[in-house]
């Protein structure tokens, strides 16, 4: 399968001075993509305080929210939420510039719309999945959410063929403490939601 080509990807409108002095080589490195406004990225830095995360959204008006959303964290607790990093910018676009091969020790991939018609919108029939895979360290993490279970289903199928141990999938039962709003109104409507953990081989 294809992976992508940093050769034929346009630049990006993006930092990269400021975040490669953000990011400290020496703590454990997260991504997550397609993190909305922000609900889990922002809890995953409060929980983790000893890791980096670099959150990405691609549309505005959900990016928006999550800059606010951050700020006033920052706000009321300035010693902390300094270890997240908000970036408004399209995975696919971004990633290859960042050069993480392979420095990145888990991914969060949660809820993506099942039903994407764009030209490689959808995770298994994207050049994405290969790329992740290169850039998770050796025993790295994909975790995958989402409420249909055919999606999980077939990205497995697909991550077997790429490399990836993916663990059996697991309905999340609980909707006490909701990852994401999508999460969220899922559960709360009753709807089953399931996650899968694919691992970089040692």
């Amino acid at each position: 399968m294809r992976t992508l080509d940093v050769s034929k990807i346009p630049k990006p409108n993006f930092d990269f001075e400021r975040f490669k002095v953000w990011r400290n080589q020496n703590t454990k490195f997260f991504i997550e993509i397609g993190c909305g406004v922000g609900r889990h990225p922002i809890q995953w830095a409060k929980n983790n305080p000893e890791c980096q995360i670099l959150a990405i959204e691609r549309t505005s008006d959900k990016f928006e929210k999550f800059e606010r959303r951050l700020t006033s964290h920052r706000t009321k607790f300035p010693t902390q939420y300094q270890n997240i990093w908000a970036a408004h910018a399209e995975a696919a676009v971004l990633l290859p510039h960042l050069k993480l091969s392979p420095l990145v020790d888990g991914i969060f991939y949660f809820y993506p719309n099942p039903e994407a018609k764009a030209k490689n919108r959808q995770l298994a029939e994207s050049p994405l999945l290969p790329f992740l895979f290169e850039i998770l360290k050796p025993g790295g993490r994909l975790l995958v959410a989402s409420n249909v279970a055919s999606y999980i289903d077939g990205l497995a199928r697909v991550a077997i063929a790429i490399g990836f141990k993916p663990s059996v999938a697991t309905q999340i039962s609980s909707v006490g403490s909701p990852r994401t709003h999508f999460e969220k109104k899922y559960l709360e409507r009753g709807d089953a939601c399931f996650e899968i953990e694919m691992i970089k081989p040692q």
